[in-house]
């Protein structure tokens, strides 16, 4: 009898992974969304696996309670190291970068499922798209969220969960026009936050 697949789920917040299997589609994004808010995302599975090329990003996530953080540079080969070559059961692309999105390809394993969350519209991307039938993978796409705040609001609430580690930068609506040319440079901030109230 073989040794119990290493299950990895990968998602782009920051590009994160965690590690799960689940039935339905919908629930990959529910996996995303408590791998990414849960401090404890290591309780989901074995491996929570952040890939992003930005280091600062990549602390963060750990902090958020992700197992692994990794360079895209040797993306493909640290997954397959992690997963004892078998790669990540879900891929969730929430970057929509397309460096991201082809590679989103190479780290799914055998009968993988990828959820293409990060927008990416009107460009072409070169991916080797082969690997949905050599690896049997399932493809799903969405755009937009709707109902999905009042749920991550109550979610957030009834958790406590502290996602001030992502919230690098604050500014008064009237100083918007220097919020989204910080937010313009990743290596600067992660997110930005508008606000009409005192800091």
């Amino acid at each position: 009898m073989s040794a119990p697949r290493p299950r990895a789920l990968l998602l782009g917040l920051l590009g994160l992974a965690a590690c799960a299997h689940p039935e339905r589609p919908e629930d990959a994004l529910l996996a995303y969304r408590q791998a990414l808010l849960s401090k404890d995302a290591g309780a989901l599975s074995r491996l929570v696996i952040v890939v992003d090329p930005i280091a600062r990003r990549r602390e963060v996530a750990l902090k958020l309670g992700a197992t692994d953080a990794i360079d895209p540079s040797d993306g493909a080969e640290r997954i397959k190291d992690l997963t004892n070559g078998k790669g990540a059961d879900l891929v969730i692309e929430a970057s929509g970068h397309d460096a991201s999105l082809a590679a989103a390809f190479d780290y799914a394993g055998q009968d993988g499922r990828i959820s293409m969350v990060g927008i990416n519209i009107g460009r072409k991307v070169p991916v080797n798209i082969g690997q949905i039938q050599m690896k049997n993978l399932t493809v799903r796409g969405c755009i937009g969220s709707p109902g999905v705040w009042p749920a991550a609001i109550r979610f957030l609430e009834r958790t406590g969960i502290d996602l001030s580690p992502i919230q690098t930068h604050k500014f008064q609506l009237t100083d918007a026009v220097d919020a989204f040319k910080l937010g313009q440079d990743a290596k600067a901030c992660i997110k930005v936050t508008l606000t009409t109230g005192a800091n």
